[in-house]
């Protein structure tokens, strides 16, 4: 009975697993390719079985899908469904949808016969879900009533996402503005957006406003900001305008720089202005005036600090050493290649004001262009084909036999290459050496004249050819010489 017992069990756990795992569909390549497969909202996960990062959002994959299910069942409507695609077995939609790195998630709004939307948002169940949810509703959530207004403000306060609510006046407009709509329809994937017909005077925002047009508010759980500058809506600026102010809101007014948000906020449509300091080294008061700089700046800079010693390594990208903290810079807002501006002089706290008057006015130029990622390319590049080398290798062994094959016959060309190498070193060495010893030769026939010769004279090839003669005789030759050379 024990062992049936653990039986049960066992079989009731691998049930659970393959119904979870439905929640999240298994896509292919062939699933691309008839476009009719798939309709509706599709969040989907492009990954690698080696990737450790896609290991841990798959279960929050499968509780978000299982999540969106049950909303369906209670509401009686289609919400969205999840898909997966594993890259190393179907590279052909990953290679279409410009897949470069894993795990890398896309929203497909009408399946795959629709252009796909990147996912940038956090990757938990809970914030995966709610963006199915955002992305099935209309762009524009129309409220006519106190109390369903009063219900949607509590949950933006509650929420860390950002909710805009444009609210007409009683007896103004029943409809938004098309660039309000306009822009609701483009970034829906990170924003709530609400209309709140004739509720402007609404005791669920602060009092305020002007009789006449709208009231534009920006809540979460920061409070709720009332924008005195909205965008002039008739105009064709108006939709700039309001997604600067998507900018402007979404973050705080200084933020605290760490690995969750540096990638938003580089990639804004402002430039940043990023402080690295040490514990301590800021007080209350340029702290004020952190604040207030940004608050004056703050549709043309976004601001934060940094932790310089829990990023030191990262900031010496920006030439931020230890010897000049408090340190500020201003990163340029292009998507690929960075400006940098850094000045011992104006970019400072105490002077502020001034470096960022020269930035936006072009009075102080860029210190450094650089475009980042090259050899985070190369590594990540680098570590996607070894994965899908150990991928291969495990499916079977036959498969690791013929990576064990090749990679022998790698290491036996490299050695060849290693040992060709070190014989032509040798062989360069010795022709170096035969070049000097000619050198030495010529320099010595230049300082001894024509009687430094590599070949024998006639005298000494004569000399060397007669037999040898005794002493005596070679004093009666020597007297013969002398008279001649008297005469």
């Amino acid at each position: 009975m024990f062992w049936l017992g653990k039986f049960g069990t066992l079989v009731v756990l691998l049930v659970g697993l393959a119904v979870s795992e439905e929640h999240v569909h298994d896509l292919t390549s062939e699933t691309f390719k008839s476009g009719d497969r798939l309709s509706g909202g599709w969040l989907i996960e492009f990954y690698a079985p080696w990737c450790g990062h896609c290991k841990r959002l798959l279960p929050e994959f499968e509780k978000a899908a299982q999540s969106v299910l049950s909303l369906e069942e209670a509401q009686g409507k289609r919400i969205g469904s999840f898909g997966k695609v594993d890259c190393t077995a179907h590279k052909d939609p990953c290679n279409t949808h410009g897949v470069r790195g894993y795990p890398t998630i896309k929203f497909f709004p009408d399946g795959t016969k629709s252009p796909p939307m990147d996912y940038n948002g956090a990757r938990r169940a809970d914030a995966l879900g709610a963006f199915v949810q955002r992305m099935s509703a209309p762009p524009v959530t129309v409220v006519s009533s106190e109390s369903e207004l009063a219900g949607f403000v509590k949950a933006a306060k509650m929420s860390t996402e950002l909710t805009i609510f444009l609210a007409s006046y009683e007896g103004g407009s029943a409809t938004a503005p098309s660039a309000y709509a306009s822009v609701a329809a483009k970034r829906r994937d990170r924003f709530t957006f609400v209309f709140a017909e004739g509720l402007a005077s609404s005791e669920s925002f602060p009092s305020g406003g002007e009789a006449g047009g709208f009231r534009l508010f920006f809540i979460n759980a920061e409070g709720v900001k009332e924008e005195s500058n909205q965008p002039v809506w008739e105009s064709e600026a108006a939709t700039d305008r309001l997604e600067l102010l998507l900018d402007v809101y979404r973050f705080p007014l200084v933020s605290v720089i760490g690995g969750s948000n540096f990638f938003e906020l580089t990639n804004a449509k402002r430039r940043l202005v990023m402080i690295a300091h040490r514990p301590g080294d800021i007080g209350e008061e340029e702290r004020s005036k952190i604040k207030q700089s940004a608050l004056k700046w703050r549709d043309t800079f976004a601001f934060g600090t940094v932790d310089f010693d829990q990023y030191s390594a990262a900031l010496k990208t920006y030439r931020i050493s230890d010897r000049q903290l408090p340190a500020v810079v201003v990163l340029g807002d292009q998507p690929k290649a960075r400006l940098l501006w850094q000045d011992e002089n104006l970019l400072t706290l105490s002077a502020l004001e001034e470096g960022l008057q020269r930035v936006a006015s072009g009075g102080l130029k860029p210190q450094k262009e650089w475009e980042e990622g090259a050899t985070n390319r190369l590594i990540r590049v680098f570590r996607e084909k070894f994965g899908e080398v150990l991928t291969y290798a495990s499916r079977s062994s036959s498969n690791l036999a013929v990576v064990m094959v090749v990679l022998g016959i790698v290491i036996a060309f490299l050695g060849f290459l290693v040992w060709a190498c070190v014989m032509c070193l040798d062989d360069s060495w010795s022709d170096r050496e035969v070049e000097e010893a000619a050198q030495a030769v010529s320099r010595l026939q230049k300082e001894g004249g024509e009687g430094l010769s590599s070949q024998p004279t006639a005298a000494e090839e004569e000399r060397d050819q007669s037999p040898e003669t005794t002493g005596d005789e070679a004093k009666k030759e020597k007297a013969k010489e002398e008279p001649k050379k008297e005469k």
